[in-house]
């Protein structure tokens, strides 16, 4: 688990079905126990644990990040609506829950040709059943087919933060 992680705390009510997912940050972490802030309040729990408070289950489970690349390749005569569009589409996306963050790139000598570099706080079944099946990203993969751009797609975990990211 890294500085700046998400981590996922589910709140029931003792006895009863409903519960409370609230997404928070997490501090650090000191002999495998995870500290957070959950209502201006700081919590330690083990991760991947579950207690009781007062009338409360608090279950504590780690959110999994992936990053997802894309290299899209846009025709010469269409390449700057696609990067319209595709400015667009990111100005929606930074709203979502579980995104963390992107960096779009364009090919500095092929400039029809697009980098984007997506960090979320998801699981992929879950990103593919419930982002990916959004009004907006149904357009956009609509807009995709009708503007003839090729898409190339890969996703990856972390396994080490360096610099500013640790």
């Amino acid at each position: 688990m890294f500085l700046g992680d998400q981590i996922q705390v589910t709140v029931r009510l003792q006895g009863e079905p409903k519960v409370t997912v609230t997404f928070v940050y997490f501090v650090k972490k000191v002999n495998n126990v995870c500290v957070f802030l959950l209502e201006s309040k700081k919590y330690s729990y083990p991760e991947e644990s579950q207690y009781y408070q007062s009338d409360r289950v608090y279950t504590i489970k780690k959110m999994k990040q992936f990053t997802l690349m894309i290299k899209f390749t846009a025709t010469k005569e269409n390449h700057l609506q696609f990067k319209e569009e595709l400015l667009k589409l990111f100005a929606i996306i930074e709203g979502e829950d579980n995104f963390v963050s992107s960096i779009l790139h364009q090919n500095l000598q092929k400039e029809e040709e697009y980098l984007v570099y997506e960090v979320w706080n998801d699981n992929t079944e879950h990103f593919m059943n419930v982002q990916m099946k959004k009004p907006f990203v149904l357009e956009w993969e609509q807009l995709l087919v009708d503007m003839n751009i090729q898409r190339d797609p890969a996703v990856y975990h972390p396994i080490g933060k360096f610099g500013a990211a640790k």
